[in-house]
């Protein structure tokens, strides 16, 4: 049987892609893990993997569940839709790292009431339509 350290199964994709998810650059997530840029930039590359109490750290500081960053691959989210409401030249380039959580909590919550409708609801619904050939008018 194969004994692997927790950090050495770490996909060094997945923490890329959780810091730029959160809209973070590579120093301001540093900072806020606590750790210098040069050390997480070699957590990216995969040259070093963080220890479990970083990893912990880098997970409240991405706002991700540590399951995350043991699979195979960095997940699929949609990204926001355009918007219309504004010229090219008046939108911003990038969106604050707040508002990109705020979104993707949103968009959680979203996606739960959904499978709640979905699982809770939906199954007990009848609908029983009224018409039949009586029942419509003629034109």
């Amino acid at each position: 049987m194969s004994t692997q350290r927790v950090s050495e199964v770490v996909k060094p994709a997945l923490m890329r892609w959780a810091r730029e998810t959160t809209g973070l650059t590579l120093e301001q997530a540093a900072k806020k893990i606590g750790v210098k840029p040069a050390r997480l930039a070699e957590w990216e590359a995969g040259s070093l993997r963080p220890t479990v109490a970083q990893l912990r750290k880098a997970v409240h500081v991405y706002k991700r569940l540590l399951a995350v960053f043991f699979l195979p691959t960095p997940p699929i989210k949609p990204t926001p839709l355009h918007d219309f409401r504004r010229l090219p030249a008046d939108a911003p380039d990038t969106l604050s790292p707040e508002l990109l959580l705020e979104i993707g909590a949103r968009a959680d919550v979203e996606q739960w009431r959904w499978n709640s409708c979905q699982t809770l609801i939906a199954p007990s619904l009848s609908f029983r339509s009224g018409l039949n050939s009586t029942t419509i008018p003629k034109t």
